[in-house]
């Protein structure tokens, strides 16, 4: 069989039904990108959707979220940084002066300040948090932490 002999029934299919393929192409672009933009604009990916609320995991992450909230989070240090270091109190006292009330809104307006965090928390805060009630870790373990 010669390589032209292979490839006569696959020409012979496309000429015979490119309307066709061409037809369902124009129809299924639209519908796809129409269903990729409500997939985007829909999603929830909430791990408390599929966690029962019995898991030990569940009551940890419940716990993670209100300590540290469900937005992003950025981890600021720099090389030689340790707990006593005095310019962490500077670094947050400069971002806290970006820090917007809890129903700031979110876009800013000409006459509003723009806000770029909800909450700022330093290591020693995080560290005396740790180290309070309720949890009461030693110190030791918490700075492990």
């Amino acid at each position: 069989m010669t390589d032209r002999s292979l490839h006569a029934p696959l020409r012979t299919f496309y000429s015979t039904f490119a309307r066709y393929i061409v037809l369902a192409a124009v129809v299924a672009v639209p519908l796809l990108a129409f269903g990729v933009q409500r997939a985007m604009r829909g999603g929830n990916n909430d791990v408390r959707q599929w966690l029962p609320a019995g898991f030990q995991e569940t009551i940890d992450y419940d716990g993670f979220l209100a300590q540290f909230g469900s937005e992003e989070m950025a981890v600021v240090s720099w090389p030689g940084a340790t707990l006593d270091d005095e310019r962490l109190d500077r670094v947050a006292a400069g971002l806290r002066a970006h820090v917007g009330p809890d129903d700031a809104a979110t876009q800013p307006t000409a006459s509003s300040p723009q806000f770029l965090f909800k909450r700022v928390l330093t290591t020693r805060e995080a560290l005396a948090d740790l180290t309070a009630e309720p949890m009461n870790l030693p110190r030791a373990v918490a700075v492990e932490r």
